[in-house]
């Protein structure tokens, strides 16, 4: 496996469109194979089973970055750190306070496991599954939760920026 390295490397740089990223999508591919594949003894082509894990994982990545608007993020500078801190603002915590206040109260007008849900995820950041194995619910119904819960808060956000 290690003596097709340099293909590997190749083949991902090729596919990717920041170099800087090819050794991280090399170690992930590794870590991939090594918990996927039979015993390397019995493997014949390594260059066609690195092949076909580095694009699984380039698509991977590739739908995460999408999925998490990767592009969007900007670098952040150290002298964005001398900005003024948007905490010590009296209007900017007001109004904090009171998307918070609207935030609570739709959570209060939904059903506990929706709302055990949604801030299982939102919240504490686990992912959809280890939500539904915590409150031992199908998958697709914490997305439902969360998706039900999202939308009455930006309905409600809605609603309150007109009657402004």
């Amino acid at each position: 496996m290690l003596a097709q390295h340099g293909f590997l490397k190749a083949y991902i740089a090729k596919r990717i469109r920041s170099p800087q990223d090819v050794e991280d999508y090399v170690q992930d591919v590794y870590v991939r194979v090594m918990q996927a594949t039979p015993p390397p003894d019995e493997i014949r082509n390594w260059r066609g089973i690195l092949g076909r894990v580095a694009s699984s994982v380039i698509v991977d990545r590739h739908r995460r970055d999408t999925a998490r608007r990767r592009e969007g993020h900007v670098e952040l500078a150290e002298d964005t750190l001398l900005i003024a801190d948007p905490l010590a603002d009296p209007e900017a915590t007001a109004i904090r306070r009171a998307r918070l206040t609207r935030v609570e109260d739709t959570l209060a007008q939904v059903d506990a496991c929706c709302r055990q849900a949604f801030v299982m995820a939102r919240v504490e950041g686990l992912s959809h599954k280890d939500v539904a194995a915590r409150l031992a619910m199908p998958v697709v119904a914490v997305g439902r939760c969360i998706e039900k819960i999202v939308a009455r808060l930006a309905r409600r956000e809605a609603d309150d920026d007109r009657a402004d």
